[in-house]
């Protein structure tokens, strides 16, 4: 609640797999969720990466199960929610998403994309992290630039956002 600065609401979001969502990743440590957008009060977009391959996704609150006060919300269950192996059998229904853009198929793309913004209801922006540039230190322990500007990359969407 942005008005009394109350929690009103904690929800699972399952991550897609590593080797499904980008061939070269490692492990699933290597998948990132960079940004959350909201679009209505119980719609959001969420951009999910790894460094090489990012996703725009929609999910909806209201499809989903309110952790917030649940067992699953309190630390001293174990094994936690991350550890159940079918969280339906948990009583839990995660966030619903749908694929709303792959970055990958943008020409100019810039790596390590983390930030997301709505600039209306047909386009979103992108930020990328260049690490603030840094490369390598010289001997005086001077950083030599690697050369990764920060961008910021508008995308027009093909349809309205809903």
């Amino acid at each position: 609640d942005r008005a009394s600065g109350a929690l009103t609401g904690e929800y699972a979001y399952v991550m897609e797999p590593f080797g499904a969502f980008d061939p070269g990743a490692v492990d699933q440590t290597d998948m990132k969720i960079s940004g959350i957008v909201a679009l209505t009060a119980d719609r959001l977009l969420v951009l999910e990466r790894t460094d090489a391959v990012a996703r725009v996704y929609a999910v909806d609150l209201h499809a989903a199960t309110n952790l917030l006060g649940t067992r699953w919300d309190d630390p001293a269950t174990v094994p936690s929610l991350e550890a159940a192996p079918d969280l339906a059998a948990a009583g839990v229904t995660a966030l619903p998403k749908s694929l709303v853009l792959d970055l990958g198929g943008l020409p100019a793309m810039p790596a390590k994309i983390e930030g997301i913004a709505v600039v209306d209801a047909n386009t979103l922006a992108f930020a990328n992290d260049n690490d603030f540039d840094l490369g390598g230190f010289d001997s005086a322990g001077n950083n030599q630039p690697g050369g990764v500007a920060n961008e910021i990359v508008v995308v027009a969407l093909d349809g309205a956002l809903k």
